[in-house]
């Protein structure tokens, strides 16, 4: 496997297991990095078909040289998903709201 597959893969990976706003973490902190310009992060954010963006997030690894995928061992370590974030339909509380109640 040549190292734009490696990447491909792991970036596969990582866009498939987040959510949205973890991805758009992600691309902010390629823009805080310069790995990307503005408008190409605006262009990114705005990608709707995912293998696209996971194959440009990709090549713009490869050409930036992240030769040890830094920035995606960053992303997993530093995009978990918060417990209240994780399924906004599920009902933790016996499946009560946790907003206060009128008095």
């Amino acid at each position: 496997m040549n190292h734009f597959q490696t990447i491909l893969t792991r970036v596969r990976m990582l866009l498939s297991s987040h959510r949205p706003s973890q991805v758009q973490a992600l691309l902010d902190h390629m823009l805080e990095k310069e790995l990307l310009s503005r408008e190409y992060h605006f262009a990114l954010l705005h990608e709707p078909d995912g293998e696209a963006l996971a194959r440009k997030i990709s090549l713009t690894l490869l050409e930036k040289g992240d030769p040890d995928l830094a920035l995606l061992r960053w992303a997993w370590s530093g995009l978990q998903v918060p417990v209240a974030e994780r399924d906004p339909d599920s009902k933790d509380h016996g499946g009560k709201s946790a907003s206060p109640s009128p008095k």
